[in-house]
This record gives structure tokens, C-alpha cells and sequence, in this order.
């Protein structure tokens, strides 16, 4: 009877057939034990690929309500500048002397 391989670590187990010592002395049975841990690494292995791709999603778009956020906090800071603005000329707040500029409430932000 050949070498047991179950008791060795799947990767090192893989590490050695790959390297092509010892395929060819494998049994039915050692090839079926090969395969059976093989699949457990393939299962093992897309299970953290999956975890980690959620993980990474997950971030994504947190940061994506983040930015919504910030957005939607943007605009009504240019909103209110915009109204005061409009508040202002309306009640005759804002000095008519043409000399005198007055920055449009856009001019603050540089695009």
C-alpha cells in the first residue's frame, strides 16, 4: 500500500502532485481523496472570494450614500447662499451704487 496523504495539508498535498512527485504512484483511492480535497479548497477558496467581493460591495456603497449625502448637503448650502441672495435684492438690502460689485453667490465656488 502507498503513502497516506490524509493526514497532510490540502495545499501542501497539492503543492506536491502539481510538482509531479508521487502522481503517478497515486491509487484509485488516494486519487479520489485527492480530488475530495481539492473540491474542499475550490469551496473553501470561493467562499472567501465571495466574502471578500460582498465586503468590497457593501463599502462601495456606503460610500455611495456618503457622497449622496454630501451631495444633497452641497445643494442646499447653494440654495440658501442663492435665496439670501435673492432675499437681499428684493428688500433693497444690496447697495445699488454701480461701482460697488457684489459677487454672484456662484462666484464663491470655483468650478
Amino acid at each position: 500500500m502507498g503513502p497516506s496523504y490524509v493526514d497532510d495539508n490540502p495545499l501542501q498535498m497539492v503543492q506536491r502532485y502539481f510538482e509531479g512527485k508521487n502522481m503517478e504512484q497515486l491509487n484509485i483511492n488516494q486519487l479520489n481523496q485527492l480530488e475530495r480535497e481539492l473540491d474542499s479548497i475550490l469551496v473553501y477558496t470561493r467562499g472567501r472570494k465571495t466574502e471578500a467581493m460582498m465586503k468590497s460591495v457593501s463599502a462601495l456603497h456606503q460610500k455611495e450614500q456618503d457622497l449622496a449625502n454630501e451631495n444633497d448637503l452641497i445643494e442646499r448650502e447653494i440654495s440658501a447662499i442663492i435665496n439670501s441672495g435673492n432675499l437681499a435684492s428684493q428688500h433693497g438690502l444690496l447697495a445699488e451704487d454701480p461701482g460697488c460689485a457684489h459677487p454672484s453667490p456662484l462666484d464663491l465656488f470655483h468650478f
